[in-house]
């Protein structure tokens, strides 16, 4: 048994079009977490290449309470604060495989349009064992779609899990 969590940030107006990272509970009871940020190389058009810097970050936390500290801003990358979280249980979780996703987003590259933080997020997850959902399905049974909520921070919102401050 696992958890498996999101991490969602607003960003200020005029284009609040939301920031997502992730995170996830190992087997020892200790916790992985990270994002894709670009805040570095993501110049117009905003578009980091593969194999260059898009800011990704990825680290081990001993406990919940330091992967929430993280995403409240006090990582030392310096990331931007993020607001809310949620998370997903995880009946087999599958720890080497979302750990690998997780690294490989660092060489993945960064796109406003794909290849996001969205994306990035949801495949380290998803790797790990969290469904999307079903066509007909509760929508407590997975993620929500991406191709319906493409703002991250809209799909964040729409996923019917509980919410929480950070």
């Amino acid at each position: 048994m696992g958890q498996a969590f999101i991490f969602c940030r607003a960003n200020p107006p005029p284009m609040d079009l939301g920031h997502t990272g992730w995170g996830f509970q190992l087997q020892d009871a200790t916790f992985f977490g990270g994002a894709t940020e670009a805040f570095q190389g993501a110049a117009f058009p905003f578009n980091v290449p593969p194999g260059q810097n898009n800011d990704a970050w990825a680290e081990p936390f001993p406990t919940l309470d330091a992967i929430q500290a993280a995403f409240k801003g006090s990582a030392p990358d310096g990331h931007a604060p993020y607001n809310w979280w949620k998370s997903y249980e995880v009946a087999v979780p599958n720890y080497e495989a979302a750990e690998a996703q997780a690294q490989a987003n660092r060489l993945r590259g960064w796109g406003l349009l794909g290849n996001n933080c969205l994306d990035h997020a949801t495949d380290v997850i998803a790797a790990y064992g969290v469904p999307w959902q079903q066509v007909g399905g509760s929508p407590a049974d997975g993620m929500p779609w991406k191709q319906s909520n493409m703002l991250p921070i809209g799909w964040f919102h729409a996923w019917n899990v509980a919410e929480y401050n950070l």
